[in-house]
């Protein structure tokens, strides 16, 4: 796992202890609101069953039309915006209407479907029979008022006073808008009247009369009863099945201020309650029961000590969660930080040494205080030591041959002295043998000596493009010998290449002439040179018939001074040639390998690298 990860990892356990703190202290809460939520109910039962008990007891039903409470004012236009929050009453199929009451006023909104609906104008208004019919009872008796279809607009008629109408005509019927007189009403019906080829009658109509609904008006004892039996810093709400109050009793003194954020987003996800007859927040909990006509809605506010202990709590889990985020933040970014700056130092030890052979002691984060720093600064230390050993191995040929040359010259003259006086042919061939070995001691201080400045000769070489097929097109026939065969398949392209053609020819000779030491007679060398025109990229094939290499000789056949041959040759070898080969290789930023070939066995010399396509 990367470095980033597990720093980050340990930032998610950060996390860890605020969930552990939530999930504990919301199985406490879970089961307190069990106790609290069951309390509740039980308190709803009871007051279901006082309320039964009264209503059975004094005669005293709750039922009849609910004059529902409307929010924004009526205004008699024919439309129905401050009526959708009003509950229907639907008397058929023909015919529905909405009940309410603004600033102590009563209002009707009915809607007939009227398939016989015909467009009013002024020459059939005599003729149309079609009416709506309102009667309503008080303290003095029964009213009955018709309202004749007419077009659209304000009822003008004045035999309909004290009522206030507005005809609406819809495409399916018509709907009138009423305001009823400020009375107390005992009840009221609703008939419309649509004449066709018989007269049809919708609404509260039965035997040939309009039947009065009763209407609801609180009652005194009812209100004192539900006030004793409603508990303290609560509200009872007392509704038919469509939601419309016939009581409410609300003892709840005190309206909490929920203008905590933080509270409001996060308690409904740790105190959700899943049940449908309850609702619970911060402030209250409200408990819903069922009875015989209606149903009770109980709200129950919580203590001020309570609303106070959950929110903290919750304003703690908050603040807990946004500095553990806050940390997991910073761990990441820290990781982050920190992994780049160990990429950046492993990205400069792996360029730490340049093609031209110079190792680089400067990294970065060398002034850092921390580990990263004193890692910087041992590595330097260590780049140092081997920039040194490596300095003083060049220079070890050079000083070596320096050193050498007068002890050589020595016994050189010593043994040419010798040689001239009179010896036996014994004598003469241990002298000619010490001459031989001098000699070879000779060639190879001098061959180390040379050694130690090639590379740097090799670097100082201007680089200027030139085409690698054409250079083995004048090369390969020099090579041509009568006991060996090249054979040379070209590309099909100049092939440039931004160097030197000299050195690269030097790089040609050293690997063919490797090929030659290695190959068997007779059998020929292939030079193959292909490209790949998709990447821009060239490969030269150097291959001949003979023995393979170990997989260890493959890894070391370029270092210097590594020589693999067995037999001896006429010419000192000592395993120069194809460390210089690689040498020119990296100066034409191209990469040279060696790998075996099998049926038939040999080696493959493989040098690749990019060409450009024209100069």
């Amino acid at each position: 796992m990367k470095l980033k990860w597990q720093i980050g990892t340990i930032g998610l356990l950060s996390l860890s202890f605020p969930i552990l703190m939530w999930l504990t202290l919301s199985r406490l809460n879970h089961s307190y609101q069990e106790n609290l939520l069951t309390a509740g109910q039980q308190q709803a039962q009871l007051i279901a069953n006082s309320i039964e008990q009264f209503s059975t007891e004094q005669d005293r039903h709750l039922s009849g039309l609910i004059a529902q409470p409307i929010e924004t004012p009526v205004q008699l236009n024919g439309l129905s915006d401050e009526w959708q929050t009003v509950p229907t009453y639907d008397v058929g199929k023909n015919l529905q209407f909405r009940f309410g009451q603004s600033k102590q006023h009563l209002y009707l909104w009915v809607s007939v479907i009227d398939s016989s609906h015909e467009p009013m104008n002024q020459t059939n208004i005599n003729q149309q029979k079609d009416r709506l019919t309102i009667a309503y009872g008080n303290a003095h008796g029964t009213t009955v008022k018709h309202i004749n279809r007419q077009p659209e607009g304000t009822v003008s008629d004045h035999r309909i006073l004290p009522l206030k109408a507005y005809w609406h005509e819809t495409a399916s019927g018509y709907t009138v808008e009423i305001q009823l007189p400020q009375t107390q009403l005992t009840g009221l019906g609703i008939v419309a009247t649509n004449h066709t080829v018989e007269i049809e009658h919708y609404g509260h109509y039965a035997n040939n009369n309009i039947q009065l609904q009763a209407v609801f008006n609180s009652d005194l004892q009812w209100q004192q009863k539900l006030s004793k039996i409603t508990p303290d810093n609560s509200r009872l709400l007392i509704t038919d099945q469509q939601q419309r109050v016939f009581y409410d009793i609300n003892k709840i003194t005190e309206q909490p201020k929920n203008d905590d954020w933080l509270t409001n987003v996060l308690y409904p996800l740790i105190f959700a309650v899943n049940n449908p007859s309850v609702s619970h927040n911060l402030d209250h909990q409200v408990v819903n029961q069922d009875f015989s006509t209606g149903q009770i809605s109980l709200t129950l506010a919580h203590p001020p000590a309570h609303r106070s202990l959950i929110r903290t709590f919750i304003q703690t889990i908050g603040w807990l969660f946004g500095i553990a985020l806050l940390l997991l933040l910073v761990f990441l970014a820290y990781a982050a930080l920190l992994a780049w700056r160990i990429r950046r130092l492993s990205r400069q030890l792996r360029h730490v040494l340049d093609d031209s052979g110079t190792i680089h002691k400067q990294l970065p984060f060398m002034k850092a205080a921390d580990e990263v720093g004193d890692l910087s600064r041992d590595l330097h230390q260590l780049l140092a030591q081997i920039d040194q050993y490596t300095d003083y191995l060049k220079q070890l040929g050079s000083r070596l041959s320096h050193e050498m040359k007068t002890p050589i010259g020595i016994i050189q003259s010593s043994l040419d002295n010798v040689s001239s006086s009179q010896l036996s042919r014994e004598q003469q061939d241990f002298v000619r043998r010490a001459a031989k070995a001098n000699h070879r001691l000779m060639f190879i201080l001098n061959q180390l000596s040379s050694l130690s400045r090639l590379q740097q000769a090799i670097n100082d070489n201007e680089r200027h493009p030139f085409d690698l097929n054409a250079l083995l097109d004048d090369l390969i026939p020099a090579y041509q010998k009568p006991n060996h065969v090249i054979r040379f398949q070209r590309a099909q392209q100049a092939v440039f290449i931004n160097g030197n053609a000299d050195l690269m020819a030097q790089l040609i000779d050293k690997v063919i002439e490797n090929a030659y030491d290695f190959s068997v007679e007779q059998q020929p060398i292939l030079v193959q040179l292909n490209i790949d025109t998709s990447n821009q990229t060239y490969q030269l094939h150097i291959s001949n018939q003979g023995p393979t290499l170990s997989h260890e000789k493959l890894s070391t056949v370029f270092d210097s001074l590594h020589s693999y041959r067995q037999q001896q040759s006429q010419t000192a070898h000592l395993g120069i040639g194809l460390y210089v080969a690689k040498l020119i290789a990296r100066f034409h930023h191209a990469e040279i390998t060696i790998k075996n070939q099998y049926q038939p066995d040999g080696v493959v010399v493989i040098l690749s690298g990019n060409y450009q396509i024209g100069i």
